[in-house]
Formats: structure tokens, sequence, C-alpha cells
């Protein structure tokens, strides 16, 4: 949860530098990224009880 809020809680916020439409897909990109690699590695980490 934390790469994915990090990740796209400063593209949220309007700036100067990226136009919204191009602020709402990087948005969504980094957000799916960042979702894949936290599955990922919460796979590999995880261990099952006992």
């Amino acid at each position: 949860m934390f790469p994915l809020l990090a990740g796209v809680a400063a593209l949220v916020i309007p700036n100067g530098v990226m136009p919204p439409d191009v602020r709402f897909w990087h948005g969504l990109e980094v957000g799916w990224s960042n979702a894949v690699f936290g599955f990922l590695t919460g796979w590999v980490f995880w261990r099952p009880p006992g």
C-alpha cells in the first residue's frame, strides 16, 4: 500500500509541470506498476502460518 500511496499521491495535486491529461495517465501507469510490484514482493516474502 505504501508504494501505491507514495507514488500516486504526488500526482493527485495539480502542478505546472504536467498537464492534467498527462498527469492522469501517468498516475494510472505508476499506480498499476507499484501495485504489481507490491503484490509480487508480498508473494515472494509471504510465509504460511505455523
